[in-house]
């Protein structure tokens, strides 16, 4: 018996209905699961209230829909995804929908993304990554996520152990830290020059050579 009056749970039609091969019906209008034979293409419906996904496997590919969007492709030798966004990757998990891959086609760019943040991005001339801190740097060590590479500004790299910045790396400048962080010594190039200075507690301008 069907979900309503008169409306079949199973049912074998033809051109006149829809187009229908088979179908199981949930009492609506539509059916919840039907094999379709349409223009000699076929195809795999399924309803579920205002969500529309088809199978398509004419042309000689696999075409997954929802909505009336195509969503994946799958040919004999390649599978396609969409492009994806930030918030929602062509390629993510069930539980973690915010984490995943997707392309990026303003910036031609392939993203990595971990809780809707850009980690990772490769063009066809580089490969970036998440800009980090001197407590969690971008490029770390496993084992050791707190000592590695970071960059806290536009044009500065910074180098970081146990949390703390220890060297950072400006167009005319070095900078040397002591273990908590503070800077301690300034070497900077500028007009062909080399200069030392002493910054930070040590207030005198001079610096001292211990052997």
């Amino acid at each position: 018996q069907g979900g309503a009056i008169n409306v079949p749970v199973l049912a074998l039609v033809d051109s006149s209905a829809q187009n229908l091969d088979l179908g199981f019906f949930n009492g609506l209008t539509q059916p919840t699961l039907a094999l379709v034979d349409r223009n000699n293409g076929r195809y795999l419906r399924l309803y579920d209230n205002s969500i529309d996904a088809v199978i398509d496997t004419s042309a000689g590919k696999i075409h997954l829909q929802v909505a009336s969007s195509t969503v994946a492709i799958v040919s004999s030798t390649a599978l396609g995804l969409i492009n994806g966004t930030i918030s929602n990757p062509s390629y993510g998990f069930i539980n973690d929908q915010d984490t995943g891959l997707f392309i990026d086609t303003t910036t031609s760019t392939l993203n990595l993304i971990k809780d809707g943040v850009i980690m990772l991005s490769a063009s066809s001339s580089a490969l970036s990554v998440f800009a980090g801190t001197a407590a969690l740097p971008s490029i770390a060590f496993m084992g050791d996520t707190n000592s590695g590479l970071f960059s806290s500004a536009n044009d500065i790299v910074g180098l970081s152990t146990k949390g703390s910045r220890r060297q950072t790396w400006t167009p005319t400048t070095t900078n040397i830290y002591d273990e908590s962080g503070t800077n301690y010594l300034a070497i900077g190039v500028d007009n062909n020059k080399i200069t030392l200075n002493s910054v930070g507690p040590i207030s005198t301008g001079k610096i001292a050579f211990q052997y």
